[in-house]
């Protein structure tokens, strides 16, 4: 989308560039600065408060030692000059957001080290009876005129409102539940997207894992990460989860440690944290095992045992046993050693050339059919309500035919109780299952509809009386008490059947540690370095989970994994071209390894040897059986489907490609531009498929149909916010230069245009019409809601705008520049027509924040150097010299994060630049605020005491720039900076809202 243009404006003024922001004067009209001593500016520029006694002398200077430092007080650093509240400490600096360094036109992402702290040591100055000791540093008159505090060295001196009686802190009534999430995180991340057992979807932003039930619009959210989640794995359960966290640092700089949480999808409670001290950097890629045995043989007793396996099972063919019949069948790699006397009606995942080879006809002995999701099965078989395994095939051992416990079935023998013939309406009656319940006289009748024999969450065991302890270790021996063990041998395996038990996870760290984790007991039981190059993906193979495959920049490593010991073999490329990077890479159905690299080439790698090796030692290597020009620039994502397809995504070409399992090109789709490229693929039901893209963006659809977006978010740093004054939406805008509108109501997007630059503020018009944004350059735009087209512009200066406001009645708007100058223009026509009205200089720094009073009349303004200055805009935009004045006026909004009803909100230790935002809420009983450590905080409003209590609420992953509640106060809208993450909060507790 083309970005449109901004209307001429009304007045730009012409020339070259504005030169680069000067350091601020020493002595300035109506500013405090930290050069000259308030006593001797405040005598000649502004006047005691009216019947005020004489201020004391302030105090001597202290020759003691400085105040030791605590936790909850970093030491001072000292700093050249002063910093945006807006901006990012460098000292502090999270490095687990977005990658890359600032770019030099992010004016707001720099953020001054740590100075002095508020105020010197306590034998210095007066001890306050109002003042408890250790509490904040401020300092309250005696007569309680005004209230004083300082940040890196500058006096901030705030008058108390009349009639002020203190009060005690307290905690609001009033808490913030996360409610839903706008964005995801694929700009850098890859394998993010899966889909739950659930149906739910699960991806990643910020430190929230979010679980999506796409039909009915729910997110739930899983918080227990302290910062920004990397990478996820789903075991193959599809139940529980891992997800992997970066490192970073608290607001006291004590590190905060890579971690791996493993937990429960659907109670979203922490089964077990993996590594915690042992990674560094962050966990880069993780993956769960998923083998069962590659070489399985069932002993069969002889009586029938009846087996219900996952998809991802792999059974090699049992040899054949004289005087007993068996028949296996295992998910989409189906290897079945079939009976002659059984009818099959397959599910589609059987080869045709297998299908053909088995003798089609009927029997007496066993009648099967499948239901699309569950699985209705006739003789030796019991009936659990929750069976869904659609793309499973049901494994049968049955006895010798013609045995006496094998009777002749037909129309007589009526329909099993448990079976509800309505489960299953598409069967024909003659073939819908049915069985007597004599066949099964040692099994309780209640075993089926309420016995789950889960020996994992997506595994039944139907289990005949004479399965022998060995098979299992959980079965109880009260199923057969009257059979001897001996007469049913063990079941002897060749490997473990481990079912998602192991972890793999590799780290960031320069080496790349590579270890292998026991998921139930959290322990280490390998660990290898890998590689100094990049590791993009990691898995276990799905027959073997001995077999672990790496692949990243320049390499893809084949690991075998033993004991304590991992080692690895390197894929020889040979006569093929080494690709930069090799970014994905899945198994088919053979076995065999496709990979997808940045030259755009599928690439199939097979195991040499066993008379495939060439030259000596072939055994051990792997070489390039294939090649497949796949793409225009990089392939991205690969994903094999349930039918033995495979799914290709492109980078530079945006397409999404079908494939044979022969590597022929079946069918192919095209993403929009605006989504981006495909960064990762999933399947989801039936024909549809989940796409996540590089813009951030979630899609749904097919390869025929097409694709629509289902999640959407930024792509960059955001930083504007502005919620719509009678209805649940709000506009967000950031350095991705796009400026969109969301509705809180629906939890979608609205709609969204290109800027012309990047978006720093924003308003909207109190008629809800039309929106106000303020630019990067120093220049305005004015769009209408429901068109998107621009009405109006101007520019103010060739430096950024930090913020934008209309008067509550919508007769002026209020812009404030970097330039140190707030300019007000007179809005007519219902906010479509804009004039120059004046300009309030007297600012020494960059303006930051600003408010209106409710008459319209008056602003309230901070600026970077933590002034609180106020202005008669109706009288001729005068700067007001005596503040005093202007202690009982009451303001439409309070945005400012300096005054006397928000000083609490102020830590201790605070440089000036911990509060990016803040925000009262409409009903006054309430204070957001956003600050520089990820956090949300929930104060009381008025916050006038020092050391005040609030609730407290992490998810974001960088500094929360922005925070505004919604026009009934029923949300709380916070922007994360980095993360590029936009949550929606539901406030919950408290009084009922009263009608505005």
């Amino acid at each position: 989308m083309e970005p449109f243009r901004i209307p001429s404006p009304h007045r730009t003024p012409p020339g070259p560039p504005h030169p680069p922001p000067r350091r601020p004067p020493s002595i300035s009209v109506g500013t405090q600065t930290e050069e000259t001593p308030p006593a001797e500016r405040g005598g000649a520029q502004e006047p005691p408060p009216p019947g005020s006694p004489p201020c004391p002398p302030p105090p001597a200077p202290s020759t003691s030692s400085p105040e030791p430092t605590t936790p909850e007080s970093p030491p001072p650093t000292a700093t050249p000059s002063p910093a945006p509240p807006g901006a990012r400490k460098e000292l502090l600096r999270r490095h687990s957001s977005s990658s890359g360094s600032c770019s030099p036109r992010r004016h707001l992402s720099r953020k001054a080290a740590s100075s002095a702290n508020l105020l010197g040591s306590p034998e210095s100055r007066p001890k306050e009876p109002i003042m408890s000791p250790g509490s904040r540093r401020a300092n309250y008159n005696l007569e309680g005129v005004s209230v004083k505090m300082f940040l890196r060295g500058r006096p901030i001196t705030m008058y108390v409102p009349s009639g002020h009686v203190g009060f005690r802190p307290e905690l609001p009534p009033e808490r913030l539940q996360l409610d839903w999430v706008y964005g995801y995180r694929g700009r850098d991340s890859r394998s993010n997207l899966h889909v739950l057992g659930s149906g739910e979807l699960i991806y990643f932003i910020a430190c929230v894992v979010v679980l999506l039930h796409v039909p009915l619009r729910r997110q739930r959210h899983y918080l227990r990460h302290s910062d920004c989640v990397r990478c996820l794995a789903v075991h193959p359960d599809r139940l529980r989860v891992a997800t992997g966290q970066a490192a970073g640092v608290d607001k006291d700089g004590k590190p905060l440690q890579p971690v791996v949480h493993i937990w429960d999808s659907a109670t979203l409670l922490t089964l077990q944290q993996i590594g915690l001290g042992s990674f560094e950097r962050g966990v880069g890629s993780l993956a769960f095992s998923c083998a069962v045995s590659p070489s399985l043989h069932l002993s069969v007793c002889p009586s029938s045992i009846l087996l219900s396996l996952c998809p991802s099972v792999f059974l090699s063919p049992c040899p054949p046993i004289p005087g007993r019949s068996i028949c296996l069948s295992v998910g989409p790699s189906i290897l079945l050693s079939l009976s002659t006397s059984i009818l099959w009606y397959l599910c589609p995942l059987v080869p045709p050339s297998l299908r053909a080879s088995v003798p089609w006809t009927h029997h007496p002995s066993v009648l099967l059919s499948f239901c699309p999701s569950i699985l209705l099965f006739l003789s030796l078989c019991s009936f659990h309500p929750s069976v869904l395994l659609s793309p499973v095939l049901l494994s049968l051992c049955l006895s010798v035919p013609g045995s006496p416990t094998l009777p002749s079935f037909g129309p007589s023998i009526p329909p099993h109780p448990s079976v509800p013939r309505s489960l299953c309406p598409s069967v024909p009656p003659s073939l819908h299952p049915s069985v007597p319940p004599s066949l099964h006289p040692s099994v309780p009748p209640s075993f089926g509809p309420s016995i789950p024999w889960s020996l994992c969450p997506s595994v039944l065991w139907f289990l005949r009386p004479f399965v022998p302890q060995s098979l299992h270790p959980s079965v109880p021996p009260s199923l057969s008490p009257s059979t001897p063990r001996s007469l049913c041998p063990p079941v002897p395996l060749s490997a473990p059947q481990d079912q998602g038990s192991y972890l793999c996870v590799v780290d960031d760290s320069n080496e790349h540690m590579m270890s292998v984790w026991d998921c139930a007991r959290g322990t280490k039981l390998a660990e290898v370095k890998s590689t100094n190059e990049s590791v993009l993906s990691v898995e276990f193979n799905p027959q073997d989970s001995s077999s672990i495959i790496t692949s990243g920049k320049s390499h893809v490593y084949f690991w075998t994994w033993s004991g304590a010991t991992l080692t690895k073999k390197q894929g020889i490329f040979g006569k093929y071209k080494k690709p930069k990077f090799i970014q994905c890479f899945v198994f088919d159905a053979a076995g065999d390894v496709l990979t997808g690299d940045s030259e755009g080439n599928i690439l199939t790698w097979t195991r040499a040897g066993d008379g495939r090796g060439v030259g000596k030692g072939g055994k051990e290597t792997y070489q390039i059986g294939q090649q497949t020009r796949a793409h225009e620039g990089s392939v991205f994502a690969l994903c094999r489907r349930r039918d033995g397809t495979v799914l290709s995504g492109g980078g530079k070409d945006r397409r999404v490609l079908s494939w044979s399992p022969a590597l022929s090109l079946l069918q192919e789709a095209e993403i929009p531009e605006r989504f981006g490229a495909v960064r990762t693929i999933a399947e989801g039901p039936g024909e549809e498929l989940l796409v996540g893209t590089t813009r951030n963006a979630l899609l749904r659809g097919t390869l025929s149909g097409g694709f629509t977006a289902i999640v959407q978010g930024h792509t960059d740093e955001v930083w504007g916010l502005a919620t719509h004054p009678t209805r649940c939406l709000f506009l967000t805008c950031g350095h991705d230069r796009q400026l969109c509108l969301w509705d809180g109501q629906e939890h979608a997007l609205a709609w969204s245009l290109a800027l012309e630059d990047t978006g720093l503020c924003a308003d909207f018009h109190p008629g809800g019409q039309v929106v106000v944004v303020g630019l990067l350059t120093g220049r305005w735009v004015v769009l209408d809601t429901e068109t998107q087209q621009p009405l109006a512009g101007g520019s103010d200066g060739n430096e950024q705008l930090s913020v934008v406001r209309f008067s509550p009645d919508g007769a002026f708007l209020a812009i404030g520049s970097h330039d140190n100058v707030i300019y007000i223009y007179s809005v007519t026509e219902e906010g479509r027509r804009y004039n120059r009205f004046g300009r309030c200089t007297g600012h020494s720094s960059f303006i930051t924040h600003l408010d209106w009073s409710k008459d319209g009349h008056f602003i309230m303004s901070n600026s970077g150097d933590y002034e609180i200055l106020y202005w008669d805009v109706a009288g001729g935009c005068k700067l007001l010299r005596n503040r005093f004045e202007s202690r009982d006026r009451e303001w439409a909004s309070y945005t400012c994060v300096l005054g006397f009803h928000v000083f609490g909100v102020w830590p201790d230790g605070s440089d000036g630049t911990d509060i990016n935002s803040l925000c009262r809420s409409h009903h006054e009983r309430l204070v957001a605020v956003a600050d520089d450590f990820c956090k949300v905080h929930l104060f009381q409003y008025p916050c006038a005491r020092p050391k005040a209590p609030s609730h407290v609420y992490g998810g974001h992953g960088s500094h929360v720039t922005n925070v505004r509640f919604t026009h009934d106060d029923g949300h709380l809208v916070s922007l994360g900076g980095k993360d590029t993450g936009v949550f929606q909060w539901r406030v919950l507790g408290g009084p009922s809202p009263e009608p505005r």
